[in-house]
């Protein structure tokens, strides 16, 4: 695949019913509004774990339906659960049973991220409008989390980098301009999977040629 290549996006084939869209929409508000609740409110904290079944509960309907996701998108999920990410210590607690319940919610949060990311151009669009936050965020989780988190990390970064938009090689040049490059490297030497390798080299690569085009006159 080219390193420079469009991103392309999944088609929906199907329609659901308007009953179903109603039901799939009612429910993603109460969790939308359970996962804000978490996220913004310290006084009304659920456990990791309650937190962790309300993203996987997303994860499910946006998977099953674009018009889930354009639910969320519309409804500012991609800055809560950035925030949400933000919000949280990266790094391992010293318990075991805290550590997979803390894992295991940052990789669902992002697999999350990872879907709404790459389900439209509007949705790509809007997560480029949390470009700061996003790279704050996803550059703290790289390489302190999980090989997971890593690998999904990368995955998103590259397909902002690849958007063709000014706003993804501002995007690009921002990235550059922190420690993430640094740290895909570090990927290729330690990476113990060979797919994030790939992934780490071709987001490098990726980089390199967005940041060449700014420096054209």
């Amino acid at each position: 695949m080219d390193d420079d290549a469009e991103v392309t996006f999944p088609q929906n084939e199907t329609s659901p019913s308007h009953s179903s869209d109603a039901r799939d929409g009612n429910n993603v508000l109460e969790l939308l509004r359970a996962l804000a609740i978490s996220t913004f409110n310290s006084q009304d904290q659920p456990k990791s774990d309650e937190r962790e079944c309300l993203l996987k509960a997303l994860y499910a309907l946006c998977i099953s339906s674009p018009g889930v996701v354009d639910l969320c998108i519309s409804e500012g999920v991609i800055e809560t659960v950035l925030r949400m990410l933000n919000s949280h210590p990266h790094s391992q607690s010293s318990a075991s049973d805290d550590m997979a319940t803390w894992m295991m919610e940052n990789e669902k949060a992002i697999a999350l991220l990872q879907v709404l990311t790459s389900s439209s151009r509007d949705s790509l669009t809007a997560t480029l409008n949390q470009s700061s936050l996003l790279i704050t965020t996803l550059g703290k989780i790289l390489l302190r989390v999980s090989e997971t988190c890593t690998d999904l990390v990368i995955t998103i970064l590259t397909m902002l980098c690849r958007h063709p938009s000014a706003a993804a090689l501002a995007f690009c040049q921002a990235v550059s301009g922190t420690a993430i490059p640094s740290k895909l490297v570090i990927v290729l030497q330690v990476s113990s999977n060979d797919t994030t390798k790939q992934k780490a080299g071709t987001l490098l690569r990726v980089l390199g040629q967005r940041n060449k085009k700014l420096e054209q006159p």
